[in-house]
Formats: structure tokens, sequence, C-alpha cells
């Protein structure tokens, strides 16, 4: 009786003290996780500045100031590789199927670059319909002025590798 006499005046067993190793073993994982979370936001912030950096580039060396052969290679030479075409036989970029084909000069071929023709998607800056047009970024004017001569020029070298 007198166990449960004491117990129901409210005293409380006092507290047993925790081990002295428990205690610095749970503040050195508390350490752990907050360095973790520390290097976690260093990485974080260093991928952010890399990401801003590689969009930056993107935007500063966009294909409005790139060498219309660097625009080729990453537009057109997917099916055009070498001036020829793996798509559709006949219509390749040589003279021959240019003129066969009514592109030869440069008003009709900039207007096929632009708006595309048939499997040919257009990539100019108001290429419309939408699903006629290329899904990638589009050329403005001036880049498919350029593509216009740069496609004219390799054809009257017959492709030949430039040195």
């Amino acid at each position: 009786m007198r166990l449960a006499a004491a117990h129901t005046q409210g005293t409380a067993r006092p507290s047993r003290p925790q081990p002295v190793h428990a205690v610095q073993g749970w503040r050195s994982k508390q350490q752990q996780l907050s360095q973790q979370q520390q290097q976690q936001q260093q990485l974080q912030r260093h991928l952010g500045l890399q990401l801003a950096g590689v969009v930056a580039s993107l935007v500063l060396c966009s294909s409005a100031t790139a060498v219309p052969a660097d625009v080729f290679a990453t537009k057109c030479a997917g099916c055009h590789v070498g001036g020829g075409n793996i798509v559709q036989a006949g219509a390749t970029l040589f003279q021959a199927d240019l003129l066969k084909n009514g592109v030869a000069d440069s008003a009709s071929l900039y207007q096929l670059i632009y708006a595309g023709k048939g499997r040919m998607p257009g990539f100019g800056q108001d290429c419309a319909p939408k699903g006629k047009c290329t899904f990638g970024p589009r050329l403005a004017d001036e880049e498919v002025q350029q593509m216009t001569q740069y496609v004219l020029d390799q054809a009257a070298n017959n492709w030949q590798a430039q040195q």
C-alpha cells in the first residue's frame, strides 16, 4: 500500500540520466546531418550556377551568331548529311536535284527552308501551321538567308569538303 500511496501522491520516479556516450552519439549524428545538408546546399548552388552558365552560353552563342555550317550541322545534317537526303531520294541538295525540284534559286530555296515542304519541316520564325514546322528553335530571317546561301554555295561546289 505504501507504494500505491506514494504513486498516487504525484511523486514521480526521477528520470535516469542518459549515458554520456548516447548523448554524444546523438549530437554527432546531428552534426553529420547538418554537414550533409550544408554540402547539399553548396552542391545545389554550384549546380545552379553551372546551369545558369550553360543557359547564358546557349543564349549568347545561339544560332543567330553561329556559322552557317554549324547551323546546317545541327538543323539539317540529320537528313541532308553531305548534301544527300536520307528521307526522300531525288530531293538531295546537289545542283541537279535542286534544278529538277525548282529550288535552285535563292527565293525558292529560301521559301523551302522557311516553310518546309512534304516531309521537310519549315525552320522559319513564323512557319505555320505548327505541325509542318520544326519542333526545335526556329531560325530568324537572316539565318534562313544565310542557310540558303550556304546550301547554294555547297551545291555549286558539289558538297566537297572545304579546306
